[in-house]
């Protein structure tokens, strides 16, 4: 009897190891996209807004912005400042985080 339990006892560890090294591979197989929105003078874009892959965001008052959850991959991404034209650039995402700044000289 005691020699099941024991058995089982390392069944049910290999499981666990199992489900930890795999919840924590699943959390890294995202990435993120993050960065700052400047304008020519270097000052910060505020309420810029960004969007990719169906997804939009608004630059906050440091001009800072982020996209979480993306599959890593080449996206475009549309940069929309109040009172300019919107325009498009590639973006390379990777697993983690990745930075893209922005400069709006248009």
């Amino acid at each position: 009897m005691k020699k099941k339990i024991t058995i089982i006892s390392a069944y049910v560890a290999i499981l666990v190891m199992i489900i930890i090294v795999g919840s924590s591979e699943a959390q890294y197989q995202y990435g993120q996209l993050q960065g700052y929105v400047r304008w020519a003078n270097g000052s910060a874009a505020q309420g810029v807004a960004m969007s990719i892959s169906g997804y939009s965001v608004s630059t906050n008052q440091n001009g800072y912005y982020s996209f979480g959850f993306l599959n890593p991959g080449r996206y475009v991404i549309s940069i929309s400042p109040p009172g300019r034209s919107t325009r498009s650039f590639w973006v390379t995402v990777t697993q983690g985080a990745t930075t893209q700044d922005f400069r709006i000289e248009w």
